[in-house]
């Protein structure tokens, strides 16, 4: 067994004199490639969302022009009615005074209040009694 542990010391010995002898050296700096970033898609894409958007608010503008056009047109064929707000106020007095008043009240006070009723919604069938 004297052989195999001589062995086994020369190879430790070996090893040992082979550690002492590494030298370990830094690594070199990765060379990574500078990104560059793609300026020219992105200023393509930028005017195109610029266009994009330009005709999309001159498109809703037309549309709303023409909306604006048609109810100064309606508004200005029928003569509404112009009603004061009604307010706590104005409830109270007229709930101290009688029902009628108040039912007239909230009558001519609704059409501003309320939204047009629309069949088959629940607002308009409550209406309806």
């Amino acid at each position: 067994m004297t052989m195999n542990e001589s062995k086994d010391d020369q190879g430790e010995d070996r090893f040992e004199e082979h550690l002492r002898g590494f030298r370990p050296a830094a690594p070199r700096a990765l060379a990574i490639p500078p990104r560059r970033a793609p300026w020219r898609a992105l200023a393509i894409a930028a005017g195109i969302l610029i266009v994009v958007g330009a005709s999309l608010v001159a498109h809703h503008r037309s549309h709303f022009d023409t909306e604006a056009d048609v109810a100064s047109v309606v508004n200005s064929t029928v003569q509404p009615t112009v009603t004061p707000p009604v307010t706590i106020g104005r409830l109270n007095a007229a709930l101290r005074n009688n029902d009628e008043a108040l039912n007239r009240l909230l009558d001519d006070a609704s059409p501003g209040i309320l939204p047009h009723g629309q069949h088959g919604t629940v607002l308009y069938e409550l209406g309806k009694e």
